[in-house]
């Protein structure tokens, strides 16, 4: 018998390898056809309920409509002070239906129709917009004059885009605010082209009273965008991205009380069945504790004296700034908060936070806190009596009052302004007794014993105002006994002119510390004859002074003295004042500093020296109704005397009190 040929025997081989792979093909396509038929069975008789369900599902999403107005606000009077006056918005309302190519198509059209501001755009934004203008791709580096060349249409339709796509985080977003009559009838023409564009009455801010827009009253973020700090908080809040929100002064503290709260909605994708969860309102209207004319009033006092006296008098070469607090001493009521920078070119800017954002050394004025925290410890007793002479040191130096002013009490130390007198106070309330030429042995935590007694009338400390930012003033490093007789006496550390306020009202109103408030009371307007109050003014006590009523009735009858009898020294002016008042005066010695802060020498690399003018008091005296606080930073030299501060003073009584003529 023949054998196979070996290559029939190969080829026999390779059709049975060949067979067996086309079976296992075949066996695998079936088993993933039967797989499909056996899904589709399964799908088709078990859960075809559940499918046809979901199919048939509308998704569902919140839906915030445009917010309410923002609250007004009114002076205690009820003049208007910032009002909403309205303006023609244009807006994009978010529907999932309208895709991005549609939305595209929109932003290129409107760009023709209206104007927009471009100049937030960045260079990245430029890029990308110089990169679709021209279909390139991302990795291509794009240059200055490239981006220069970009046409104002490009710009403006990424702009509208941009703010159209935003409006899908809070349902609708404005695309430009107070839009002009002529673009508002180019819209209306293509309305009908502008899917989810609309036109739309919005409000912008008014501010009709004589104060204008008055740093205290606050600002609102720019149009276009919530302000980049605290942006996540807002958002979380119900914001929209470029809804506008207090930034400053009372429009920021008072942001929860003013704002207008939004309607939320439900809406599904087919833009249909929308629901109300909650209808939205208007913010509160606030109240405030200023009287604006009166406000307008001591601004119109502070310029013309401050003029006044930069013009005519050589002592006041370096006067540029000046600050004025009035309060209700029984309740805490601010009436008045006033501040006036005189510019190098002679224009004068309104300053009112630097009543709370300056602090300065304030002199004698303090000197009231410093008495009755003798009281307090027991080194000082009611009319214990000091030979009021220069008092020498161990090493040779001097420090004595303004004149030697021979045997006085308490009261007189008051009335003719002592210093030997507090700081013979401060050696004993540190554990030594004075003697002429000796060295001085004191416990310098002292130092802590007056500061903490300070802070109960609120020097150094917060007064608790309804304004963000305040600040509390700086405390002299310096812890030497030097220091210590310098501290007693207003010479050290440093305070805000509220502080001074909240200050000499404790006194006046025998030792009770209230927290300064700018809000009378807030209420929710529901319609045009009735409101819903939500806030009304009360007093907030946040100390009260621990010392007999004697204690209080010594100082108040030394501030009166100070400025009604024979010798004190304030009396030159406010002898024959009909409002019956008490204060005390002050003098800082200091040395002359630029608009920075800096300080300045002469040719010759001296430093210059100045007074800091200041003043407290209030009226009437047995029953006072305003306080008030006056700080005059280097408007004195020391060989050119200038009662400004006290001019300024009695103007601003008269005024309260109905008396004054400009």
């Amino acid at each position: 018998m023949k054998s196979i040929p070996k290559n029939l025997k190969q080829k026999f081989t390779q059709i049975q390898i060949k067979n067996s792979r086309i079976k296992i093909i075949k066996l695998i396509h079936f088993l993933l056809v039967s797989t499909l038929f056996i899904r589709l069975a399964f799908i088709h008789h078990v859960h075809a309920d559940q499918y046809i369900a979901y199919m048939e599902k509308k998704e569902t999403k919140l839906v915030f409509k445009k917010a309410k107005p923002r609250g007004s606000i009114y002076d205690r009077n009820q003049q208007e002070l910032v009002v909403n006056t309205p303006i023609t918005t244009i807006i994009y309302r978010y529907n999932p239906q309208i895709d991005i190519n549609q939305m595209l198509a929109t932003a290129d059209l409107l760009a023709e129709l209206i104007d927009v501001d471009t100049q937030k755009l960045t260079n990245r934004d430029l890029d990308d917009i110089y990169r679709r203008e021209f279909e390139l791709s991302d990795d291509i580096e794009i240059t200055t004059q490239q981006r220069e060349s970009i046409p104002d249409h490009a710009k403006q339709a990424f702009m509208i885009f941009r703010n159209m796509s935003e409006a899908y985080y809070g349902g609708e977003n404005t695309l430009k605010f107070d839009v002009t009559d002529h673009e508002i009838a180019r819209v209306t023409e293509q309305i009908d082209l502008l899917p989810g564009i609309d036109i739309v009455t919005s409000t912008q801010r008014d501010y009709p009273s004589v104060l204008g827009h008055h740093d205290l009253l606050g600002r609102l973020s720019k149009e276009g965008g919530l302000p980049t700090e605290h942006f996540q908080t807002y958002m979380l809040n119900n914001y929209a991205i470029n809804d506008r929100v207090g930034t400053s002064s009372l429009e920021h503290h008072y942001e929860e009380l003013l704002r207008g709260h939004k309607s939320v909605h439900t809406q599904n994708d087919s833009h249909q069945g929308i629901e109300t969860l909650f209808e939205g309102y208007s913010g509160a209207n606030l109240t405030l504790t200023i009287d604006a004319a009166f406000v307008n009033q001591v601004d119109e006092i502070l310029e013309r004296r401050m003029r006044s006296a930069k013009n005519n008098r050589p002592g006041a070469k370096y006067l540029n700034e000046g600050y004025v607090v009035v309060t209700n001493p029984n309740t805490g009521e601010i009436l008045s908060l006033n501040g006036l920078v005189l510019e190098e070119d002679g224009t004068a800017t309104k300053h009112p936070l630097g009543t709370m954002h300056n602090s300065f050394t304030m002199g004698s004025v303090i000197k009231g806190a410093t008495m009755l925290t003798g009281y307090e410890h027991g080194v000082v007793n009611y009319g214990d009596v000091v030979h009021d002479k220069p008092m020498i040191f161990s090493d040779g130096s001097k420090k004595g009052s303004w004149s030697s002013l021979g045997l006085i009490n308490d009261i007189d130390a008051l009335r003719y302004s002592s210093n030997v007198y507090f700081m013979t106070q401060a050696i004993q309330l540190g554990g030594d007794v004075y003697y002429p030429r000796s060295h001085l042995n004191l416990d310098l935590a002292v130092f802590d014993t007056y500061r903490a007694s300070f802070a109960q009338f609120g020097l150094g400390s917060p007064t608790g105002i309804d304004l963000p930012n305040e600040q509390s003033g700086l405390r002299d490093s310096d812890r030497s006994v030097a220091k210590l007789l310098d501290f007693v006496i207003g010479q050290s550390d440093t305070y805000t002119t509220l502080q001074l306020a909240q200050y000499v009202s404790t006194v006046a109103n025998g030792g009770h510390r209230y927290a300064l408030q700018l809000l009378k009371e807030a209420s929710i307007p529901v319609s045009p004859y009735e409101s819903i109050l939500v806030h009304s003014f009360e007093p907030k006590l946040l100390n009260t002074i621990d010392l007999p009523e004697d204690a209080f009735r010594r100082v108040h009858e030394g501030f009166r003295q100070a400025l009604q009898m024979q010798g004190g020294t304030g009396n030159h002016v406010f002898n024959n004042a009909s409002y019956n008042p008490a204060g005390k005066t002050g003098t800082a010695e200091e040395f002359v500093r630029d608009a920075d802060g800096k300080l300045i020498y002469t040719t010759h690399g001296h430093l210059i020296p100045v007074h800091h003018m200041t003043f407290i008091g209030y009226a009437p005296a047995d029953h006072p109704e305003i306080a008030v606080a006056v700080v005059f930073p280097q408007s004195e030299l020391p060989m050119h005397k200038n009662q400004l501060v006290l001019e300024v003073a009695d103007d601003v009584f008269k005024a309260y009190f109905g008396w004054y003529q400009s």
